[in-house]
């Protein structure tokens, strides 16, 4: 938890079941039967999220946990905060204890606005709901984000101190404070004032005890519970009575005015501090009185019954499945009729202040001396005070489990929590008050003599320390001995002794304080071991020494001891250094500083070097730091390269940073019972599972789970003949149980925390519950939005992804980030997403999502570009038809032109040639004459003739293949006189060239230039035939088929080299109108052959 400050708290039964508190009996005649009302926790898990806010206040920087503190004697004499410790009393035999528990303080710099708890409640998306002495808090395991009363702000809370905090089953949330009740619309971040009708007994203002105001019309009531039933009605304990509020009401009434009972004493009606509705519709409320010893428990039946049993000094209360009610943990109320008694002396007073029944049977109790725990089944109730009972702490004002188990504590000195989840890491330094200084020595070895006592060595002068309890505190003490002030490398439990292996000595300790005996050594002993023969064996210089048994350590000389080599030379290369020793069945394994691995076979007394070779050809040679045997017989090995596995059918497996250790040194190894393997590094501890998946194989522990050793120490290490497992490093002890250490099963909510827009004036918040789109503007540049993983345990190693789906191919890992940003996104639809994981990695895959649409420029939009569409469609059609009226006119020129050509042209020339005969024909005329009178008539018709074909191309009646022909055969007629000729393969085509035209008909129409090209063409073939070709025969085809137009023209005459033959102008003239119509000109010919010239164009012929 961010920011928070640890506490260990260690349990004892201080309250059996046959020893209840007097004021509250034990057995009694059981309460009317029915199902359990709903509880805290059941509340909660029908919960839903935030809004007007105030301030926020950071509970962790980054959300990165605070290195835990425990609260202890000790921490107090140094300026911490006071410890919650355990009053225990007199328990039966045959039970067990209830467990150590551990409690955690959230910090007060980084906490919640006040630290005098009233309420907590979760919500249904995860978020934790704190109500306190200034203001609402939401806390959401990062940061608590307040909400106080503003006095110029209507929608604001309606007052300060909250008293209460409840989210019903519509997703309501419901605030209980000083004034009344508040219902929060987390949408638009502002508070709504519930309507509360004034009490009618006590509408005269007269009476209330001086409660408040509430008895005056328009007066304020001090709402201090809010619970919903299982009917659904919501119930509100009020300072003045009780009031309801059915699931298909609109107001609150009051259900029962406490001026209206008949009190005994009639000194005071006290308020009603709980409330509880049963399934089958009774109503339970705890009354509290102002005379102390004088509360009462009020049974409200359906038919309008009431009965008063006597509460004592309890003001909590809750409902079992049978619908009993429990005021503490010794079990449920005997139900005692409430009768008068005289007041509770103050020094005797307990007061519970809260009540809690758990899902799993367990019941919690907050009282003022701490907080009761009594699991389910148990016959013992475990109390927790704290030590300094004056201390605020011990006022536990509210309790509330949360829907993954955590136990949440309000007190009038901050909030607590107690997680089942959380990893129980124990830190054993120095005990005070034998070391002054904090953290621990650097240990080197670990031991466990057979009185079960802990033996430590440090790589400290005289570093023999042992591990103690004084006074409560349990640490590393140091022990005088006469060893040489050197440092320690190896200790073995020998029996009655403790071997000590020192830098340059082997020691024997005598467990019960006698003389110790030390004996020189050439090298640090770094490792011993006794085999199964009871030899004793260390390490030498390049070499195994062996004891034989029954001969004392520290008593006579070398000679005693016989020497194994494996090195050649008596000098001894570093690398060659023994460091670890395992007995294995009929061998021995040596590791040393580095080099092969090593077996040395007991029987034969020879070694056999094991190359640390895996399959992929890849052998190491760093120094082995450790080695450990598991339950399955496989070898492991702690290397300077990280972690190795060996086995005969397998051979070695490396395990290297790159496949999930944090570094590469793994300094110790061991095992659990469970098949784990716990590693000890240089930056954290490992747990190892060797069955997993490889994503999932590794898991390291640091200082976020209450690890405070980071480096530890090779050869330090233990399991303890309880199970418990000890690594040494370089700050004391890390100890751990590995049946506490278990992997928190609940994957975490996933909330939007904030969204923001940046536009052109600015950013723009968006408050995101129950947000399903945001729009943005075209002038919006970025898009920032907040998420959170709802885990509360550890939160700092809690993990986040998210993706944009249209931007985002893969999940982008965030890590802890709790922010993603966007910037210049094109317009359209995006769907924004984003899941967690908890602690141990158990991910929420549905999380959350929001909608983004991010709008175009207008110019961009669908109807933008319908308009631009259709002022183009428009614009075409009316350049369309301007163009066909356009055509249409120049058309009836034409016919105009054609007209006065052929009527105005056509008429004089025509007379002109008439003239010139007529007057050529007189007999007085000289022969020159006639001759002038002749070539003029000829002229005249020449220019009729060219007028015609004029007059045939400006006529837009002749653009048509079917009019072409026709010209074209007239003109063959007339320059083919005298020449057998035919004209052959005429298109089928129609008079008709307009509407009423077939559509092979309007294909076949030509215009005026290329009908006129094709005549000019046509007549220079007939042309060439009439002067070169001396043709008997000659044979014509026009065509259009296939779309086309194809014009050949064959004679059978003299024909010539087309290659050779001169490019004279009239062929040059040919190929250019040929080109200019896009048409394609061959001429085959040969001397003696003839000719045939063909003329083609593809496609339309129009």
């Amino acid at each position: 938890m961010p920011g928070k400050r640890r506490a260990r708290i260690r349990s004892s039964p201080c309250v059996s079941r046959s020893s209840p508190p007097a004021s509250v009996g034990n057995a009694g005649p059981a309460a009317p039967q029915g199902p359990e009302l709903v509880s805290k926790r059941a509340q909660s898990q029908r919960s839903a999220d935030p809004p007007g806010l105030v301030k926020r206040r950071s509970a962790a920087r980054d959300g990165v946990d605070v290195a835990p503190r425990p609260f202890s004697r000790r921490l107090r004499r140094s300026g911490g905060q006071a410890a919650l410790a355990v009053a225990t009393s007199m328990a039966p035999a045959f039970a067990a204890p209830p467990p150590e528990l551990e409690f955690s303080r959230v910090a007060t710099e980084t906490g919640p606005s006040h630290n005098t708890i009233f309420a907590v409640t979760q919500d249904r998306q995860g978020f934790l709901w704190v109500g306190t002495q200034d203001g609402l808090n939401r806390f959401d395991g990062y940061e608590f984000r307040v909400y106080r009363h503003d006095p110029r702000d209507p929608h604001s809370l309606s007052s300060n101190r909250v008293r209460a905090v409840l989210e019903d089953s519509a997703g309501r949330l419901w605030i209980g404070t000083s004034a009344g009740i508040d219902r929060l619309d987390r949408a638009r971040q502002r508070f709504e004032h519930a309507v509360v009708p004034p009490p009618e007994a006590m509408g005269d203002g007269q009476g209330g005890g001086g409660r408040g105001d509430a008895g005056r019309p328009g007066g304020r009531v001090d709402v201090l519970e809010l619970v919903e039933g299982p009917s659904g009605t919501l119930w509100a304990a009020t300072s003045v009575g009780l009031l309801r509020r059915g699931a298909a009401d609109e107001r609150w009434s009051w259900a029962l005015e406490l001026a209206t009972l008949e009190h005994p004493q009639a000194a005071s009606v006290g308020v009603v501090r709980r409330v509880r509705e049963a399934a089958d519709g009774t109503v339970w409320l705890l009354v509290e009185d102002a005379r102390p010893g004088q509360n009462r428990l009020l049974r409200l039946g359906r038919d309008g019954d009431r009965q008063s049993y006597a509460a004592g000094v309890a003001v909590g209360l809750d409902l079992d499945a049978h619908g009993r009610p429990w005021l503490d943990a010794a079990g449920p109320s005997s139900l005692e009729p409430f009768a008068s008694a005289g007041p509770v002396a103050a020094g005797e007073r307990r007061e519970v202040k809260d009540v809690v029944l758990t899902a799993d049977g367990g019941v919690w109790v907050g009282t003022s001396q701490g907080v009761e725990w009594r699991p389910d089944g148990s016959p013992e109730i475990a109390r927790f005070l704290d030590e300094a009972p004056e201390m605020l702490s011990s006022h536990v004002t509210a309790v509330f489990e949360d829907r993954t188990g955590i136990v949440w504590l309000g007190t009038e000195n901050g909030l607590f929590f107690h997680d089942p989840h959380a990893k129980t890491f124990r830190h054993l330094g120095y005990a005070r008050p034998a070391r002054s200084e904090a953290g621990g020595p650097p240990v080197s070895a670990l031991a466990e003599d057979r009185h079960g006592r802990v033996w430590a060595g440090a790589f400290v002068r005289g570093g023999l320390f042992r591990l103690e309890d004084r006074d409560g505190d349990r640490g590393l003490v140091p022990v005088e001995t006469a060893l040489p002030p050197q440092q320690v490398w190896a200790l073995l439990a020998d029996g009655d002794e403790l071997l000590v292996g020192l830098s340059r000595a082997l020691c024997a300790v005598p467990l019960d304080g006698g003389t110790v005996r030390c004996e020189r050594t050439e090298i640090p002993c770094q490792a011993m071991l006794r085999d199964a023969r009871g030899r004793l064996w260390r390490s030498g210089p390049s070499s195994l020494m062996v004891l034989d048994e029954g001969v004392v350590v520290g008593e006579g000389g070398r000679e005693r001891w016989r020497e194994h080599r494996y090195t050649p030379s008596s000098t001894l290369p570093a690398e060659a250094e023994v460091v670890q020793l395992l007995a294995d069945a009929g061998s021995l394994w040596v590791a040393t500083w580095g080099g092969p691995l090593r077996r040395f076979d007991l029987e034969r007394e020879v070694f056999e070097t094991v190359p640390r070779r895996d399959a992929e050809g890849w052998e190491q040679t760093s120094p082995v730091l450790d080695l450990h045997r598991d339950q399955r017989g496989v070898l492991w090995l702690g290397t300077g390269d990280g972690l190795s596995r060996y086995s005969r059918e397998e051979g070695f497996t490396h395990f290297v940073p790159s496949d999930g250790l944090p570094g590469a040194n793994v300094y110790s190894v061991l095992g659990a019972g469970d098949g784990l393997l716990w590693l000890g590094t240089n930056r954290g501890l490992v747990r190892l599972d060797p069955d997993a998946s490889p994503e999932a194989r590794l898991r390291t522990f640091a200082a976020a789970e209450g690890v405070v050793n980071v480096e530890y120490n090779r050869n330090a290490r233990l399991e303890v003949s309880d199970g418990r497992l000890l690594f040494g490093g370089l700050l004391g002890i890390t100890e751990l149980h590995p049946a506490e250490i278990v992997d928190n099963p609940h994957a975490p909510g996933v909330a939007l925390t904030e969204v923001e827009v940046l536009g052109e004036d600015g950013p723009r918040r968006i408050e995101p519950y129950g947000l399903e789109r945001v729009v943005m503007a075209p002038s919006d540049s970025a898009i920032t939005i907040g998420f959170v993983a709802l885990g509360f345990t550890h939160p700092s190693r809690n993990r986040h992804a998210y993706r944009l789906e249209g931007v985002d191919r893969e999940w982008v890992e965030a890590g802890n980030e709790r922010h993603a940003r966007y910037t210049a996104l094109q317009p359209g639809e995006y769907v924004f997403r984003v899941r967690a994981a908890n602690n141990d990695g158990v991910w929420n895959d549905e999380g959350a999502s929001l909608a983004i649409e991010v709008l175009p420029p207008f110019w961009r939009t669908w109807w933008f570009r319908a308009l631009v569409l259709a002022a183009i469609v428009a614009g075409l059609t009316v350049a369309y038809r301007l163009r066909v009226t356009r055509l249409i006119e120049m058309e009836r020129m034409r016919l105009r032109i054609a007209g006065d050509l052929h009527d105005e042209l056509g008429s004089d020339l025509s007379g002109i040639a008439l003239a010139a005969a007529r007057i050529g024909g007189h007999d007085y005329l000289e022969e020159r004459d006639r001759q002038h009178l002749s070539e003029m008539q000829t002229t005249a018709l020449q220019v009729m003739e060219g007028l015609r074909d004029i007059v045939w191309y400006v006529n837009p009646e002749h653009d048509t293949v079917q009019s072409l022909s026709r010209r074209m055969r007239a003109i063959a007629a007339t320059q083919l006189a005298g020449i057998e000729h035919r004209f052959v393969g005429d298109p089928v085509v129609g008079e008709r060239s307009g509407r009423g035209a077939s559509e092979p008909e309007r294909a076949a129409k030509l215009d005026m230039q290329t009908r006129r090209d094709l005549l000019l063409i046509y007549k220079e073939f007939l042309h060439n035939v009439v002067r070169h070709a001396g043709a008997s025969e000659v044979e014509i085809c026009l065509s259009t088929a296939g779309g086309g137009l194809r014009l050949v023209v064959a004679d059978d005459g003299a024909g010539f080299e087309p290659a050779a033959a001169s490019d004279g102008t009239g062929l040059s003239s040919v190929r250019r109108r040929a080109r200019r119509i896009g048409a394609e000109l061959e001429i085959d010919s040969a001397p003696g052959r003839g000719t045939r010239v063909r003329l083609e164009r593809e496609g339309s012929a129009s």
